[in-house]
């Protein structure tokens, strides 16, 4: 893998998380200290791999 991005978002389009490290793990926390409440969240994942073009992975989170 060449580039590796994600951003998470909550309903209202706030950016809450985002890493560069394909490995990432998030655990519901916002900032490294408040940990969001049960909601869905949007994530965005734009990566590139070797040999391919660039490609955009949209979906939704639920915290519980």
């Amino acid at each position: 893998m060449v580039e590796f991005n994600i951003v998470i978002y909550n309903r209202w389009g706030q950016e809450i998380y985002k890493s560069s490290n394909p490995y990432f793990k998030w655990d519901g926390k916002y900032h490294n200290e408040m940990v969001l409440k049960n909601e869905t969240y949007t994530y965005l994942i734009k990566c590139r791999i070797n040999g391919k073009g660039a490609q955009m992975i949209k979906g939704k989170v639920i915290v519980l």
